[in-house]
């Protein structure tokens, strides 16, 4: 078999396994084969709210049940097309999942007190989206594959306390196998080695060397399928909740550690301040806390470790109390290829001097505000941020879901200030940032009578 039909194969192992908790969990699943009655197969393109009406009809005259709650349906949709952009950084969460995701970022954690992240890749590397058109299909099969990666640990929590560290990745919980996408990179490997091409030319001991190579891989692989879970299973299974304890496997490199981790809830405040560093996280009233710590004072430190899942809004306002007015960059959406410019306005004309702390759990929000900073020399970095300067905008749904979705990234580049004109944020009933004509984004100040 070749290697593309063997991944392949393995993936439909997996797919199968997905749908499965799909019917166990209650959640419809489709034949990606199937033709919808009531909805010709046609090569013009439906718009998407014709197309949605016409499935709702469909459900309506031809579902087993009367269909009494359109809501779900409309949930359902959002998770659907949510899940289709094969995003990390994109991601729907059902109700408890979204509550817990709102209390981390809020300095409340469940679990085993850490920030989880979906990175994408084949075998040991990290493969970006934008390189999937240079790869063949196997890899590309293997590219949807993510893996479970600890971006951040809640200090002092149970995670903390078991030796966890950012950069660690999920192997097992309570000994079933997360699945990865190492295992399938390698055995893809020993069955490149092992096919005819490969062989021409060696010696009847080297290839039956490969071809056991390729069968060891096989049934290593097979063994790992038959305890298999999902890495969202996983992920909840380490973030939610307060009682219990897990069996956990971790990658560290090339090794591999074991942990008996205690689920409890571990707190961090937003801002704190210990008078001589300030620690911020970007939650919900960071920005009126920030300007507390930072009154009367001529040079503050800013600690960002342990920062990846901060608001961008919440961030926008606390730029603002430490920023001048002016430009700081662009928002890059690589959808469109479009710039919008990165502005404070209404900020402080008498800026402390900083120096922030980073690191590599220095991530999204928090690294968007300490180089938008530093690219104006208004702050020294004091350590080495991540390359995550993504966007992520959190919409809530009626029925206590939610979802994360990527909508651009952070360039420090500049670009000419536009006119103004303020409108409404979308995650609170006064103003807090501001988009102008051309579509640009500003930080403002909050003011008591609400827009700036």
């Amino acid at each position: 078999m070749t290697a593309a039909g063997v991944t392949v194969a393995m993936l439909s192992v997996v797919y199968g396994s997905h749908v499965r908790e799909r019917v166990e969990s209650g959640s419809p699943t489709l034949n990606s084969d199937s033709v919808l009655p009531g909805l010709e197969a046609s090569n013009q393109q439906i718009p998407e709210s014709d197309f949605y009406r016409g499935l709702v009809l469909l459900l309506r005259r031809n579902f087993v049940e009367p269909i009494t709650d359109e809501r779900k349906l409309a949930v359902g949709a959002v998770k659907g097309m949510v899940d289709s952009l094969h995003d990390p950084r994109s991601t729907y969460m059902d109700s408890n999942e979204f509550r817990a995701f709102n209390d981390a970022t809020a300095g409340k954690y469940e679990g085993i007190g850490v920030d989880l992240s979906f990175e994408m890749g084949v075998g040991k590397g990290h493969t970006g989206a934008n390189q999937a058109s240079d790869m063949d299909p196997s890899d590309m099969a293997a590219l949807t594959i993510p893996r479970l990666t600890v971006v951040a640990v809640t200090p002092g929590g149970p995670a903390e306390q078991a030796g966890i560290k950012p950069g660690d990745w999920v192997e097992t919980v309570e000994d079933h196998w997360v699945l990865n996408p190492a295992p399938v990179g390698a055995y893809r490997k020993a069955i490149q080695m092992a096919s005819p091409d490969h062989l021409k030319g060696l010696t009847p001991e080297e290839t039956h060397k490969r071809q056991q190579a390729a069968r060891t891989m096989a049934a290593q692989l097979k063994a790992k399928l038959d305890t298999m879970i999902m890495p969202l299973r996983a992920k909840d299974m380490l973030t939610i909740g307060s009682t219990g304890s897990l069996k956990i496997v971790w990658h560290r490199g090339d090794n591999l550690r074991t942990t008996q981790v205690t689920k409890h809830t571990s707190q961090v405040p937003i801002v704190e301040n210990d008078g001589s560093v300030i620690t911020l996280r970007f939650a919900d009233g960071a920005a009126q806390k920030l300007k507390q710590a930072v009154t009367g004072k001529q040079e503050i430190t800013l600690d960002l470790r342990d920062n990846s899942n901060g608001d961008y809004d919440v961030m926008m306002q606390c730029l603002a109390e430490l920023a001048p007015s002016g430009n700081y960059g662009v928002i890059h959406a690589p959808k469109s290829n479009k710039n919008h410019a990165f502005t404070v306005a209404n900020g402080n004309p008498k800026p402390p001097k900083m120096v922030l702390l980073v690191d590599r759990t220095t991530r999204g929000a928090a690294n968007i505000f300490a180089n938008a900073l530093a690219s104006k020399k208004l702050a020294k970095l004091a350590g080495t941020p991540s390359r995550d300067l993504s966007v992520i905008e959190v919409v809530n749904l009626p029925d206590g879901s939610g979802y994360t979705l990527a909508t651009g990234e952070y360039s420090a580049k500049s670009v000419p200030a536009p006119k103004r004109v303020a409108m409404r944020s979308k995650r609170s009933t006064t103003s807090t940032f501001a988009r102008e004509r051309d579509g640009s984004i500003v930080a403002m100040r909050k003011t008591k009578g609400g827009n700036a």
